[in-house]
């Protein structure tokens, strides 16, 4: 498991998930889940073992839900989020069933309740067997996770632009192709859910300028412009085995 999320977090019915460590002084946490205990501990649709998790409009949500896959990537992206609204709490943590996130017409997971009143930027992600969060006391935020398959190069044309896939070609030197483009995909997809949640699911608009490895803690800064916004946003990724993690937070705050 990687060092960013060092601690676990034991949930009813032998759940985990690991976030980052807390520390004096920080406004963030980020929650990964492997989506496949969700799968080991029941088979049932209605999931009722963890309904104590969850409030009752997300129940309500959750019913309404055909699909077991899209059962599963809406709770355990649920209960990342939740762990990381604990863990931001400024007074008595709520309990999870306090906490009711629910998306908003343009999909953003927005905290409804008495921990409405925490006043977190939430973001969330799932990729095959991975559910990942990020909550933050900054105005937005965006988090995604991506596995990595060849499917990037296949679409390469749509979202990297020649000079993008130069500055890519030679590093990071630890990945291939398939991954440095996963890796432009996710840090693009974080950048909108943070400044563009409300614009079609494009990336023409943003464009990385830089990347920089940091080679003592594994993880990457990649600058982009988005140009809908003229502004710049630092992106921080890493790789989590077959799996890219990036995440952003916009400048400024709630309070």
């Amino acid at each position: 498991m990687c060092p960013l999320f060092s601690t676990k977090i034991q949930l009813t019915g032998g759940l985990t998930v690991r976030t980052t460590e807390p520390a004096a002084g920080v406004r963030f946490c980020m929650a990964l889940m492997d989506l496949t205990g969700l799968d080991q501990l029941t088979g049932k649709a209605d999931y009722q073992s963890v309904a104590p998790l969850l409030s009752t409009r997300e129940l309500e949500f959750l019913s309404t839900l055909s699909y077991a896959k899209r059962r599963r990537e809406w709770l355990g992206g649920r209960l990342c989020a939740k762990v990381c609204v604990r863990t931001l709490a400024t007074g008595r943590p709520p309990e999870p069933a306090g906490i009711s996130i629910l998306a908003s017409p343009d999909g953003v997971p927005v905290l409804h309740g008495p921990a409405a009143g925490e006043n977190l930027a939430l973001s969330i992600s799932h990729s095959r067997s991975r559910a990942v969060a990020l909550a933050t006391r900054a105005v937005s935020c965006g988090i995604d996770i991506q596995k990595i398959t060849g499917q990037p190069l296949r679409v390469v044309d749509r979202f990297a632009d020649k000079a993008e896939r130069k500055l890519l070609r030679d590093r990071p030197v630890q990945m291939n192709e398939a991954a440095r483009l996963t890796l432009l995909w996710s840090a693009k997809e974080a950048v909108k859910k943070s400044l563009l949640s409300d614009q079609p699911v494009i990336f023409q608009g943003i464009r990385l300028e830089s990347l920089q490895e940091h080679e003592q803690s594994g993880c990457m800064t990649l600058r982009c412009r988005c140009e809908h916004e003229r502004r710049i946003s630092r992106v921080t990724a890493t790789v989590l085995g077959e799996y890219v993690l990036a995440w952003t937070m916009a400048e400024g705050d709630h309070a």
